[in-house]
Order: structure tokens, then C-alpha cells, then sequence
């Protein structure tokens, strides 16, 4: 085996190793997901209603994200059509299920 073999085996070996490590973070965070599209739900910055769900990872563990029209008090969509993000479950209360 020559060194060229050698580097381009380990490449795609680093490169399987990636993929396989971010399907895993991805299969963590959708099982990490307590509301559902249609839901509204607040942390201590955003009332949202969830119109997509999707995954972060940042410093720690995997999370679901919660992204939609952010409302007002009265649970109304805010007339600037401002969206908010909800990043994990921590913080975050169901306000109403869908």
C-alpha cells in the first residue's frame, strides 16, 4: 500500500466516522421532541406558535429546536410577523396543544 492509498482510505474512513456521528446527534435530538406542530409553547424569551421542528447542537447534548410566528399576549401572531426560535425543552412550558 502506497501513502496516497493510505491517506485516501483514512479520509473516507473520517468522512463515514462524520456522517454516522451527525445521524446520531439528529436521531438524539428528534427523540428529545414533547410538543408538536400546532402547539403553542413559551421559554422566557419567545410565545410561539410551532410551525417547524427541527434539531441544534451546540455546547452540549443534541436538542429539538421549535421555530414559528412569535404572539402576543393574547396568543395572536405580533403584527411585526416576527418568528422565534425555542432551542431544547429546558425553560420551555406548553402554553396550549394543538
Amino acid at each position: 500500500m502506497k501513502e496516497e492509498e493510505y491517506k485516501s482510505k483514512m479520509d473516507q474512513i473520517d468522512r463515514n466516522a462524520e456522517v454516522q456521528r451527525k445521524a446520531l446527534m439528529i436521531d438524539f435530538a428528534k427523540d428529545q421532541i414533547k410538543f408538536k406542530i400546532g402547539d403553542i409553547i413559551s421559554n422566557n424569551i419567545y410565545v410561539i406558535k410551532i410551525e417547524s421542528i427541527g434539531t441544534y447542537k451546540g455546547y452540549g447534548l443534541p436538542s429539538p429546536t421549535y421555530k414559528g410566528r412569535s404572539l402576543t399576549k393574547q396568543n395572536q401572531p405580533k403584527k411585526s410577523g416576527e418568528y422565534g426560535v425555542i432551542y431544547g425543552n429546558e425553560h420551555t412550558r406548553l402554553i396550549q396543544e394543538s
